[in-house]
């Protein structure tokens, strides 16, 4: 795989090479830091070219979730390190939102259907399905992966 970048202004220009099959998309910054990561392990399953900012923002976040409370990193924590990371001050604000409802005691699930303009049904359901099965893990690569590609919102 081939993968070229040319910037202009905030945004970027992806030129992606996959056996002989070339395609391109004009992507912003936190697009083209998933790009450059799945570039560096010629993983073409990672991204879409589709993905949107505020997609590519939140498959971040969920990877950052998943594999800190993997490494055994609590929620809160978790929570608290993503929102003092985050670079987008909306997002960082929504963490923050998150951030508290959670330390009150809501479920994460029930924490994200406080911001429906930035989670989706989707996402909040995939959530709530990790926290029933206890199945992290698997449900929050999906999430993050679904994110990076552009199938959910």
């Amino acid at each position: 795989m081939l993968v070229s970048f040319s910037a202009s202004g905030e945004n970027m220009q992806l030129q992606r090479t996959v056996i002989g099959y070339r395609s391109s998309a004009i992507i912003g910054p936190d697009a083209c830091y998933v790009a450059l990561n799945a570039a560096a392990r010629d993983d073409i399953s990672v991204f879409d070219m589709n993905a949107t900012d505020k997609q590519a923002r939140q498959g971040k976040f969920w990877r950052k979730y998943l594999r800190l409370t993997r490494a055994g990193v609590t929620v809160l924590r978790t929570l608290e390190l993503a929102r003092d990371e985050e670079t987008d001050e909306e997002f960082a604000a929504v963490l923050t939102d998150l951030l508290g409802q959670v330390e009150k005691g809501a479920a994460v699930s029930v924490a994200l259907e406080k911001a429906p303009s930035y989670f989706t049904p989707s996402v909040i359901e995939m959530v709530r399905t990790a926290e029933k099965r206890g199945a992290w893990d698997e449900v929050i690569a999906e999430l993050s992966d679904g994110l990076l590609e552009g199938t959910f919102d």
